[in-house]
């Protein structure tokens, strides 16, 4: 199915001149695809609306200005401004795309729950989340090990922490 290879690069940050224009920030693994799409979803009620691209300019590594068909006045772009913008990866597999789940809530062995993920960061290729919760901050490793479930609809995720890591911030 066409939304199974749907990948979450970035959003729709604001309106770009009076033409229905908007700025896209992306995630910079997604540039070479980006480029080449010429579909772009947007993500409207958690629903994947596609959209076709009828202008593309690339202002920089991780932004664009996007222009979409059928979409030319302040107006009709303005309803979408913050809106995921996901496109279909045409690679032989999807990035893990973990920024996306900042805002989520963590849980340990799926009861405790941890926090809340306030950022994601890649440190030489080890991802980690830092996750804010009633016991302060901590920083918690995503990696096949430690990473159980993502939901999205439910936005939460499940990890399996190492012993002792959590008694490490106490």
């Amino acid at each position: 199915m066409l939304t199974d290879n749907l990948v979450n690069i970035g959003k729709l940050t604001r309106v770009h001149g009076v033409e229905g224009k908007a700025i896209v920030v992306f995630e910079n693994w997604a540039l070479k695809q980006f480029q080449k799409s010429e579909w772009v979803f947007l993500n409207i009620n958690r629903l994947p609306v596609p959209f076709f691209v009828s202008n593309l300019e690339i202002i920089s590594p991780t932004s664009a200005i996007i222009q979409l068909e059928d979409i030319n006045s302040v107006e009709s772009i303005r309803r979408y401004i913050n809106c995921q913008v996901l496109i279909v990866w045409q690679g032989k597999r999807k990035p893990a795309a973990l920024k996306t789940i900042v805002g989520y809530d963590v849980f340990h062995h799926n009861t405790e729950k941890i926090g809340n993920i306030v950022e994601v960061a890649d440190f030489n290729g080890n991802i980690v989340a830092r996750v804010k919760g009633e016991k302060g901050e901590i920083w918690i490793p995503l990696n096949e090990s430690t990473l159980q479930q993502i939901n999205h609809n439910k936005q939460f995720v499940h990890v399996i922490l190492p012993e002792g890591l959590l008694d490490l911030y106490q």
